[in-house]
């Protein structure tokens, strides 16, 4: 049975997920995380300090404590426990197999983001820089000899600078577990339409043009609107599902994780997708897409037009179970695994997200 961690930092709730799902399909894999301020669990907790030398000794503690005779160290947004990571070095020289896997910010570069996406909001939003992600990207395909992972393909040419082979699999979401917050959550006092939105960042996820949209519709038309902040996960889960339709963001120019949560919660989803990565997603993608300048006309439609919800309630829930449960991410990443023990890694871009 092969063995894995996942480290050091959670991330939506993606690393337990992850670990949960390798269980499901055969692998012990445990989450390794710093304690999230939004309460995601983690399988061993590590608690996080601002000096680098208690950050070394601990990540020595870690791997004297659980790492000893694990197959592989899973490294989640380009992050280690210590400076420079100097843990992930002396794994490897101990003879670990190194993954890392990217989200998002930690390889986006600022510099092509201006030129294809007329949306973006700048470097300064999550502290994104060229310099960073390719120094960042040149270390870690030194560690992973030159493998990496991504949940999706909106980074594949700056990955392709460093990486020699590098796996797309999806980002995960526990559909059975959405179900149940669905059932636990499906009376509403009030029968007006209900939308959400849920800004971890109101300046990346367009809040603001949101809700000039909103406070317009609303001159027009009865409904209920709520962004959702400053609540645990579980408790956002639960507004999610009481909710008619959830905006995601309008201005990244792809899907993230609450996207995710809201599909398989049945929920009709707006998100901004760039027209040359709207193209890339698996088939039958339901998500609505629609930007800053759109987006008050495409709440419209929808509010005339609710009927059509329906539809695109179905089809969400059938592509979240297909393409983004943890389960069926697991069996991808678990392919992955294999070839990593063995070093059997062809190059170039493989976009696993259509394997069940």
């Amino acid at each position: 049975m092969i063995s894995a961690a996942q480290m050091p930092f959670e991330i939506a709730g993606q690393l337990q997920l992850t670990s949960e799902g390798l269980r499901y399909v055969g692998v012990n894999s445990r989450t390794i995380c710093v304690k999230h301020k939004f309460g995601y669990p983690s399988d061993i907790p590590v608690t996080e300090s601002k000096y680098k030398l208690i950050k070394l000794l601990s990540s020595l503690s870690i791997y004297s404590k659980y790492l000893r005779k694990v197959d592989i160290l899973h490294y989640h947004y380009g992050c280690s426990f210590s400076p420079l990571a100097i843990d992930v070095r002396l794994n490897k020289l101990l003879g670990k197999k190194i993954i890392v896997e990217f989200w998002g910010s930690d390889v986006r570069q600022p510099s092509v983001e201006k030129k294809r996406n007329p949306f973006y909001p700048g470097a300064d939003v999550y502290g994104e820089s060229d310099q960073i992600s390719n120094r960042r990207m040149r270390r870690w395909a030194k560690l992973t000899d030159g493998v990496a992972v991504i949940s999706d393909h909106s980074f594949n040419e700056q990955l392709l600078e460093h990486f020699k082979t590098v796996y797309i699999i999806g980002q995960r979401v526990d559909c059975s577990a959405m179900d149940k917050e669905v059932g636990r959550n499906n009376t509403q006092a009030d029968s007006r339409l209900t939308i959400v939105h849920a800004p971890s960042n109101q300046a990346a996820k367009g809040t603001d043009s949101i809700e000039k949209a909103i406070a317009k519709l609303h001159k027009k038309y009865d409904f209920i609107y709520k962004r959702i902040e400053g609540l645990s996960h579980s408790e956002a889960l639960g507004e999610y599902a009481r909710a008619d339709i959830v905006v995601d963001q309008l201005m990244l120019g792809c899907y993230g994780v609450l996207s995710c949560e809201a599909m398989a919660m049945g929920k009709p989803t707006i998100c901004y997708l760039m027209e040359d990565l709207a193209e890339g997603y698996p088939f039958g993608l339901p998500i609505i897409n629609a930007n800053i300048h759109t987006v008050h006309d495409v709440l419209e439609s929808l509010i005339q037009q609710p009927d059509q919800l329906v539809a695109i309630a179905k089809n969400s829930k059938q592509y979240a179970t297909d393409v983004h449960s943890h389960e069926v991410v697991a069996k991808r990443l678990h392919y992955v695994y294999k070839k990593h023990l063995i070093h059997d890694h062809l190059p170039g871009i493989f976009d696993l997200r259509g394997m069940k």
